[in-house]
This record gives structure tokens, C-alpha cells and sequence, in this order.
């Protein structure tokens, strides 16, 4: 008999004897005699496990970055947006349509110093990473402070692939410090101007009482 030229592949998940989730590959393909009738399967058996670990990490980290609270955006080494993760969109206005394969740019206020780039990407294209805080503009056209950690991703050549940026808007934080700061400049001026008055109502009875006297 001859094997016909149809495979058929299955994956199937196995627990080895020890406990461990394994995967195996299966390709089979019907085996037939002279007459041409099925006489038979052929098949082959390969593990998989280790493909099918690293897709399952993958996944999960996917999925992580996708539901993380953090600005993530991932942009090719000459700046382009090639990916953004829903809490870049909600947090920018932009959409992921708008920004896949814009500049970061589009995001400059006017209002971080040119400096701060600068020192930016003459780190990054050490192939350092670098951290700082940016004043950045909305779709609306609001800002925002975030500060973000880029870093780059180099590849098996020691090249830069892409740059990798965290970012977190923490403008609600510095608007609570603010207030903080000026209920306790309050709180001070008040204690202040009462040990003034207390030591003025002091001073005042003391002359009050030497008037007597005399």
C-alpha cells in the first residue's frame, strides 16, 4: 500500500506522568493499499510544549500591557507610534488609528524644555534608558504631566529595534501636592500670625500694667 498525500494536523494537550502539561503535534495521513482502499494511518509525533509555553507567556503578557493602567507605547528607532495600549488612548484622546505610525510629537505642548529631548535621545541612543517627566498635550488640547521610563529594545545584534515607553499622568497627584502645600502654608500663616497676636496681647498687657502703676 502508498500513503496519500492529505495530512491532517492535530495538537493535543497531555499530562505527562510526573504532572506536567505537555503538548504534542500530530500529523497524520491515511495509508492505502493497491485496491486504493484505506488500509491504515501514518502518523508523526512531535512535542511542542516549549512553543506552546512561550505563545501562553506571550499571551499573557499581551494581555497584561493591554489592561495595565500605565501608558505603554512601543515605537520603531526612528520614532514612529507602532503600538499603544487602551490607557495611552484614554489618557491622550487619541485613538490607536490616529497614532500608529505618527511621531510622538504629536503629543509636545510647547511647554517641556527642548533640553529635556535632547538628554532624551542622546541616552536612548547610548542604549540606555532614561526617565523624566513630561508636559504633554491631549487630543482636546489640555495637558497633562506624565512621567515615563523609555527604554531600548536591542536585537540579537546589539542594533535598537524599538523603544519601549511606561508612562503614568500623574497631573491629579501634583494637583493634590499643590493644594497640600498651600493648605499647609495656610495652617502655617495662621499659627504664625496667632503667636504674634498671643505675644502682642502679652506685650500689651504688660504696658496696660505699668500705666497702671504709674
Amino acid at each position: 500500500g502508498t500513503p496519500t498525500t492529505y495530512l491532517e494536523r492535530l495538537e493535543l494537550e497531555h499530562y505527562h506522568k510526573t504532572g506536567r502539561r505537555i503538548w504534542l503535534e500530530v500529523l497524520t495521513t491515511p495509508f492505502r493499499n493497491a485496491q486504493g482502499d484505506l488500509d491504515g494511518l501514518v502518523g508523526v509525533c512531535r512535542d511542542i510544549s516549549e512553543r506552546r509555553h512561550m505563545e501562553e507567556e506571550r499571551t499573557l503578557l499581551y494581555k497584561a500591557i493591554e489592561q495595565a493602567a500605565e501608558l505603554m507605547v512601543v515605537a520603531n528607532p526612528d520614532g514612529r507610534i507602532r503600538y499603544v495600549n487602551p490607557a495611552a488612548e484614554i489618557v491622550t484622546g487619541y485613538s490607536r488609528h490616529e497614532l500608529i505610525g505618527r511621531n510622538p510629537r504629536i503629543f509636545k505642548s510647547g511647554k517641556t524644555e527642548e533640553k529635556l529631548y535632547r538628554e532624551l535621545w542622546d541616552t536612548l541612543r547610548a542604549g540606555r534608558t532614561w526617565s523624566g517627566r513630561f508636559i504633554n498635550r491631549r487630543k482636546d488640547g489640555t495637558f497633562f504631566h506624565e512621567d515615563a521610563v523609555i527604554s531600548p529594545v536591542l536585537d540579537e545584534s546589539g542594533g535598537i529595534s524599538c523603544f519601549f515607553k511606561v508612562g503614568r499622568d500623574v497631573s491629579r497627584l501634583l494637583e493634590i501636592e499643590q493644594q497640600l502645600f498651600q493648605a499647609q502654608k495656610v495652617e502655617a500663616l495662621g499659627m504664625l500670625a496667632g503667636g504674634i497676636a498671643h505675644d502682642f496681647n502679652n506685650l500689651l498687657q504688660a504696658v496696660l500694667g505699668n500705666l497702671e502703676m504709674a
